[in-house]
């Protein structure tokens, strides 16, 4: 019970409040991205952790997805390269990672993340993940139903706060649906047991599962991360499971 309290009240700590698109927070982003989109843009929405319900403190707040329409006439690319330089130019420090890069407004850190709506689909962009420069088609709205519907957010924040306890790389779609697939067949509401059991299912298997988007069958989300980087996540989650109290694993 002590653990399952101790667990409890770190959900509480790490705990951020949704942001809406409305926030007037984030007014003077959205200005300097419609001023720069012009009459190329479809639409804004927020996305990411934010609406997936799976934020912690300390991480990004959320991600804008930008959605261009499909005859733009430039490569994502250069849209990409474009609006960076864009909110460099309003002053702004661009902070790059695996799926976007975001900047600091009003105490919140948003990822930009320009996609090209797809014609005649629902939802469905062409994003570019900015390690690799790799364009990727996928559907971020399915992506936040597919965690959403899980109900496995309590799980998932834990996971992200051990993740950065152990300072590990691991990217939060990736980790999102590790989680879920470690727990697709358990029914235990247990905090402790149902993180010890995702701790076991990524020693046990995190070098090897394959993780398909459910987007798009041909992308795979595990190819994210190398096979070092796996291999240093699952000798972690092997430390952590021989740890003596939790305490020691997860703070």
């Amino acid at each position: 019970m002590k653990n399952e309290n101790y667990l409890q009240e770190l959900l509480h700590r790490y705990h951020v409040e949704k942001i809406l698109l409305k926030d007037g927070r984030l007014d003077e982003i959205k200005r300097i991205v419609r001023s720069w989109a012009g009459n190329r843009i479809n639409t804004m929405m927020l996305t990411g952790s934010n609406e997936k319900e799976t934020a912690i403190k300390g991480q990004s707040h959320g991600d804008l997805l930008i959605s261009m329409k499909p005859n733009t006439g430039i490569t994502l690319h250069n849209l990409v390269d474009s609006l960076e330089c864009e909110v460099i130019k309003h002053g702004f420090r661009a902070n790059k990672n695996r799926s976007s890069f975001s900047v600091e407004v009003n105490g919140l850190e948003i990822g930009l993340m320009p996609g090209i709506f797809q014609r005649g689909t629902l939802n469905y962009h062409e994003i570019l993940l900015p390690e690799k420069r790799e364009l990727k088609k996928t559907n971020i709205k399915l992506h936040v139903n597919t965690v959403l519907e899980s109900k496995r957010q309590n799980e998932i924040r834990l996971l992200k706060i051990w993740r950065n306890c152990q300072h590990l790389e691991f990217p939060g779609f990736y980790l999102e649906l590790m989680v879920i697939k470690a727990l697709r067949n358990t029914k235990e509401q247990n905090l402790v047991q149902n993180f010890i059991t995702v701790l076991e299912f990524l020693r046990d298997n995190i070098t090897e599962e394959t993780v398909i988007d459910p987007a798009n069958s041909d992308s795979l989300i595990s190819d994210q991360l190398t096979h070092s980087e796996k291999e240093y996540i699952r000798e972690r989650a092997k430390a952590s499971l021989e740890s003596k109290t939790i305490e020691e694993v997860i703070w």
